[in-house]
């Protein structure tokens, strides 16, 4: 009886995102990786295929499968890989950490009304909120920005923003949290007085059981 040989390589769907995307020119593509194949040998052949993504040195990160990767995970047939630079900016499916019916984790392409989004996660049995408002600023130290353009890989970002709600609920004592991120351009502060929506670029807030608990130190 002969024996079935192993496979020599296998396929996957590569998705480039911020930076990486204008370099290679192309949002996804279907590639072929030598196996067995690991991140490690996985991100050492995409770059070989598309040496001018080397620039980028080790900033450049993996994500198989919707979750940053450690350098020996197993990648396997018909994976999805994705290659980003840290800057650029997880499947709607709510991960078991998300464990609050009333926690929300968001991507937007429209206005945030951070009053709205504070709102969402009031209880009576709560009292006091902490909102994070984020938004672009003008100037970083001598360097200016005009506006900045956010994208996002949506799956894996849901799934992240999840994963922050429940290190704050670990770490803090907390009711209710829910977090609201921006997608696309958001101008600086000064543009923002300019007749034009709210650019918060993220909305962050959380139920506090009592007081001062949610936010030590303020």
């Amino acid at each position: 009886m002969k024996s079935v040989p192993a496979e020599t390589t296998i396929t996957v769907q590569l998705l480039f995102f911020g930076a990486a995307r204008d370099t290679v020119g192309a949002e996804a593509v279907r590639i072929e990786l030598p196996a067995p194949a690991t991140a490690a040998t996985a991100r050492s052949h995409i770059l070989t295929v598309y040496p001018k993504l080397q620039h980028f040195g080790k900033s450049l990160l993996l994500a198989v499968n919707q979750r940053y990767a450690e350098a020996d995970e197993k990648i396997h047939q018909d994976d999805e890989l994705a290659l980003f630079p840290p800057v650029s900016g997880g499947s709607t499916k709510r991960s078991a950490e998300a464990q609050s019916t009333r926690d929300f984790f968001e991507l937007t392409t429209g206005r945030i009304d951070v009053g709205e989004v504070a709102r969402r996660v009031v209880l009576p049995e709560c009292g006091a909120t902490v909102t994070l408002d984020g938004y672009a600023r003008e100037w970083t130290k001598a360097r200016r920005t005009l506006y900045l353009v956010y994208e996002a890989y949506a799956p894996m970002a849901q799934s992240e923003l999840e994963k922050l709600g429940a290190q704050a609920r670990r770490k803090f004592d907390i009711a209710h949290i829910g977090i609201v991120h921006r997608t696309g351009r958001s101008w600086h502060q000064r543009k923002r007085e300019l007749p034009r929506p709210s650019d918060s670029t993220t909305a962050g807030t959380a139920r506090d059981p009592g007081r001062g608990r949610a936010a030590p130190g303020r």
